[in-house]
């Protein structure tokens, strides 16, 4: 029966949902897992969010994503897991298709009367033209190529949806290895630095240099800022007024990453606001980054901040000193030598620990800096800081560390200038001081 034009948009609309809950899905395991290497093209939709197309590779297996489909499989067993989220392990295996009169035939996978995994693909004078995973007529995940005319090898490698990309070999017509790297979309020749000007700016995975213009991504479809899958990211800029709706953002496993820059007044919609319950920063596993910088008003209405496993972090800077900030930290930093703080950084937060620094010297601090909650459990805590000399607040008369409820300072040999109000730490029901030098003026 002849299906109508309903029917036809009707199959092509379920084909797009099924695709777009594929790509969330896929996207979600990319950010989660700690893939070997990815190869991905980035962009985004207005209608859609988030689309990634390329290779991702995890142990023992491969991941292609496209807009026509997202594969996983395992090349070392030369089979596919599945396509779209469905088991194929019922295709039919060491088959022999006909491809057309001519004679050429698929020897492998077949699934529907059609190439579906791993084969060899012959042309009519029975010599090979390919061996590795087809679907129908497209070469996809990883696959050999060979010259038509003198059935030589000519690529080796990695394929996302008949393009060369990920890793592989490309060889001249006598076996002379051309290339031996990286692909993407085709090309070997990878731009590693961009600047995004626009909303819709396509980036990839193999960049290490990413700036973002000032005022840019600002839509409502950034709500999240995860870069995790940016696996060779050495340096990240971010202008002035930048991704005001985001309220999560995620920079982990980072193995490359060694400088952090963000300017006035991004990742917040209100320069005064306070803590949101689900802002969240999060910066962990980078062991690499020695440098973290923040300007005035930006992460304005975040709450929480987590940094772990950063140990080679030497200084980290929040907001311009005697200006308004609501900035945030925790630190467990082996590295960090320099902590400061700009004025009202983390102004009415409920916990803060400077905890087990070997190498931090000092901590400048702005006005109203680390000014707790007042009447709810509030803790800081400030202790094993062997090399720490100066503890400080830029102005006279400035109001740091007030309202605290317990406070615990321990382990501070070589404290030896301290200029704080002499309130601060005054409204504590609970301190516990040990091994410490403490002056107030």
């Amino acid at each position: 029966m002849k299906r109508n034009r309903m029917d036809d948009h009707s199959h092509w609309m379920s084909g797009i949902d099924r695709r777009i809950r594929n790509q969330r899905l896929y996207g979600k395991m990319l950010l989660e897992w700690k893939w070997e290497r990815t190869y991905l093209l980035l962009y985004q939709t207005d209608e859609w969010g988030w689309f990634y197309e390329g290779i991702a590779e995890y142990p023992d297996i491969l991941v292609e994503m496209s807009k026509e489909r997202v594969i996983v499989a395992d090349v070392h067993r030369r089979c596919f897991l599945t396509i779209d989220k469905e088991n194929v392990t019922w295709m039919g295996h060491h088959r022999v298709l006909d491809l057309n009169d001519d004679g050429e035939r698929w020897e492998g996978d077949v699934l529907h009367d059609m190439p579906c995994g791993w084969g060899v693909l012959f042309d009519k004078d029975n010599a090979i033209i390919y061996e590795g995973f087809r679907i129908g007529a497209v070469n996809v995940c990883y696959g050999r190529s060979y010259y038509s005319d003198i059935h030589k090898l000519e690529y080796e490698g990695e394929i996302c949806e008949g393009k060369r990309w990920g890793r592989g070999v490309q060889y001249d017509r006598n076996g002379k290895v051309v290339f031996d790297g990286e692909w993407l979309n085709d090309e070997h020749h990878v731009e590693k630095r961009t600047t995004i000007v626009r909303v819709n700016h396509v980036m990839h995975t193999l960049l290490e240099d990413l700036t973002v213009s000032d005022e840019c991504c600002n839509g409502a479809e950034w709500k999240e800022f995860d870069f995790c899958i940016m696996s060779n990211l050495r340096e990240l800029r971010v202008g002035n007024g930048c991704f005001g709706r985001v309220e999560t953002v995620n920079l982990l496993r980072l193995d490359r990453l060694e400088k952090v820059v963000v300017g006035e007044n991004s990742f917040t919609q209100h320069r005064n606001g306070y803590g949101k319950e689900h802002s969240h920063f999060c910066l962990k596993e980078c062991p690499m980054l020695r440098e973290l910088r923040v300007g005035r008003y930006s992460f304005s209405d975040y709450s929480v901040c987590e940094i772990e496993s950063v140990n080679r972090l030497e200084v980290i800077e929040m907001g311009d000193l005697f200006m308004d900030n609501h900035n945030f930290d925790h630190a467990n930093l082996p590295k960090l030598r320099t902590l400061v703080f700009g004025q009202s950084a983390f102004i009415f937060c409920s916990r803060a620990v400077f905890e087990n620094l070997p190498e931090l010297v000092s901590i400048q601090l702005g006005e109203d800096a680390f000014r707790f909650k007042k009447d709810t459990p509030t803790e800081l805590v400030m202790r094993n800081l062997p090399k720490l000399t100066t503890l400080c607040s830029m102005r006279v008369n400035v109001i740091s560390f007030l309202f605290p409820n317990r406070v615990v300072l321990e382990n501070m040999p070589s404290l030896t200038m301290v200029n704080l109000r002499s309130n601060a730490f005054s409204y504590a029901k609970s301190q516990t001081v040990s091994s410490i030098w403490i002056g107030v003026d």
